[in-house]
């Protein structure tokens, strides 16, 4: 009897030790002493009579003893919550419960931070919520200790950050340099295996691969980009999103934090006037095929949302390996019309087996839809030589057309010595064939590969002795690049602009005799333009000929204003 007690007495205890563990896990500790929580609005916007405020939000401990997990409850004051990335948030009685993620939880004693954490509120009366915060010992509500006096007129700066639900996206309509959706060079083509802007002028985008998104989400942001440019000669960023790994976008990763991390880089490369590769980073699932669901609802929704951005690229698998070029075509062959249905004339960069490294294999055997479709080579300089240089321009004398989209100077692990002798050679090769390229990666991570060393906490204007010396490599590249540019001419005004579908080969006689269109982008694949076909448009004063084959007949375009005809080789066309 005693037994059968004792044992209902262990019984008991294992239950109730497992309620308390329940009852923790299900009710968030509040924040302890010492969490400061600073709020600085970076972007507003109008939504019938209120103004939503974007606020960059970090959280830094100022205690004496590490943190594995923070919380604190921010008094809404009025305003509403709407949204927010990079932590898990909750509008409650009491205010906006705010707590970490699995993966920034921990805060090291005395200086330990999170950033890059996203919340969008709404307000009647302006912004009254930037500004630095101490969270109360016994409560965690944010009490004001610094900072700007609120505001009680909204100051826009810029536009919404969407929802995750499907649907166009605006484009930004702040002070930005250049026109909203445009990169610098505009539109980007491809004739034969080099980059082309709208124009018809040889263009190579130089840039900078972030790492994982859901670990370095800190360096998406406006000023960074914009020193890279001003500083570095920078025009491109690549949005490294992982799939696999953790914190991964198939793997439990907080899908909505990612995608607005891409909408935040999006909006900052358009604004700058700089182009952005959207990145579904494959490397853990060397497949792509095993996530490919997940790939065409992605890539659906991400072409629709920046449908009408030219500076925006799509590079649908990052790192294929294990696998055969069979396998990979197969599933390019099924999301390159996904993004085509949304994005007709976008760059698209297929991954290559072996790490990216096989990029002879699509000479022989090229995706089905090859307009704009250009593959991916990856280097790591101490790793990858003279035999993979050699590959590459086999590939390009092949037809295949290649974009450098990941490489670095250590070895393919992103760690170890530098090898200055191949990555020079590397060089030599980028700048001889003007090849696009952007080098890994943007974030303080301790490791060879990173252009910031692992003890600066800043994230631009950097010092010499804060950059690392791959960073000093990967800048005079960018900078030697830069100088070789040719002059591009200044971007056109916005035109009422028809573009043709990209499968048409001929244009029938007077088939759009009398279009109200001011430019016409005639596709690649076109051998014939007929009699009359555009004349007597009146407003009509560019064509854009992707073909420099095509057979114009002479009153094609009779009766039209001055038109400047431009083919991939800048040739004037009479």
């Amino acid at each position: 009897m005693k037994s059968l007690q004792k044992n209902f007495s262990c019984l008991l205890n294992y239950v109730g030790l497992i309620l308390f563990l329940y009852l923790v896990s299900a009710f968030p500790v509040l924040a302890e002493g010492g969490l400061i929580v600073t709020m600085h609005s970076s972007n507003s916007w109008m939504n019938g009579n209120m103004t939503c405020f974007q606020y960059e939000v970090t959280v830094q401990n100022n205690s004496s003893s590490a943190r594995n997990g923070w919380s604190f409850v921010l008094p809404l004051e009025g305003g509403s919550y709407d949204q927010s990335w990079c932590c898990a948030a909750e509008e409650t009685e009491g205010g906006i419960f705010v707590k970490n993620l699995d993966w920034n939880g921990y805060l090291a004693a005395g200086t330990g931070s999170a950033s890059g954490i996203g919340i969008v509120l709404s307000s009647p009366s302006g912004d009254i919520y930037s500004g630095t915060y101490e969270a109360d010992d016994s409560t965690g509500v944010l009490v004001r200790t610094g900072g700007p006096e609120p505001t009680q007129t909204p100051a826009l700066t810029g536009t919404p950050v969407p929802t995750p639900e499907p649907g166009p996206s605006p484009a930004p309509d702040g002070p930005h340099e250049y026109p909203s959706g445009a990169g610098m060079y505009g539109s980007l083509m491809l004739h034969g295996v080099d980059l082309y802007n709208e124009a018809g002028v040889p263009v190579q985008l130089r840039g900078v691969s972030t790492h994982g998104l859901a670990w370095y989400p800190k360096f998406v942001n406006e000023d960074t980009f914009r020193y890279l440019r001003d500083s570095w000669g920078a025009n491109l960023i690549r949005l490294a999103m992982y799939t696999e790994e953790y914190g991964g976008y198939c793997s439990g990763g907080d899908r909505n934090g990612l995608e607005n991390l891409i909408d935040q880089g999006v909006r900052a490369c358009t604004g700058l006037g700089m182009y952005c590769i959207i990145d579904w980073h494959i490397l853990a699932d060397n497949d792509p095929n095993i996530h490919k669901a997940e790939a065409l609802d992605f890539f659906d929704r991400m072409s629709k949302k920046y449908s009408g951005y030219n500076n925006v690229l799509y590079e649908i698998c990052n790192e294929p390996h294990g696998t055969d070029w069979t396998s990979i075509r197969d599933y390019a062959n099924d999301v390159i019309p996904v993004i085509r249905a949304n994005a007709p004339d976008a760059i698209i960069i297929v991954g290559t087996n072996t790490w990216s490294q096989d990029v002879l294999d699509p000479a022989g055997s090229p995706v089905e839809h090859p307009y704009n479709v250009m593959y991916a080579l990856h280097f790591y300089a101490a790793s990858h030589g003279g035999w993979l240089r050699n590959r590459l321009v086999s590939a390009r004398n092949s037809g295949v057309p290649v974009f450098i989209s990941e490489f670095s100077t250590c070895d393919a692990s992103g760690n170890g010595a530098i090898d200055y002798g191949e990555a020079d050679e590397w060089k030599e090769l980028i700048m001889e064939e003007n090849l696009s390229y952007a080098g890994w990666n943007l974030a303080n991570k301790d490791e060879s590969s990173s252009i910031v060393k692992g003890s600066c906490s800043r994230l631009y204007d950097w010092t010499e002795d804060e950059i690392s010396d791959t960073g000093k490599w990967l800048r005079e590249l960018m900078l030697e690049c830069l100088g070789n540019e040719p002059d591009y001419p200044e971007p056109d005004e916005k035109l009422d602009t028809l573009v043709l579908p990209q499968m048409l080969t001929q244009i029938e006689d007077e088939s759009f005799q009398g279009s109200n269109a001011q430019c016409v982008v005639i596709p690649e694949k076109v051998e014939y333009i007929g009699h009359r076909a555009f004349a007597y448009s009146p407003r009509l004063k560019k064509v854009i000929l992707r073909s420099s084959a095509a057979i114009i007949e002479p009153d094609a375009f009779e009766g039209c204003q001055v038109i400047v005809f431009t083919n991939p080789e800048q040739q004037s066309i009479p």
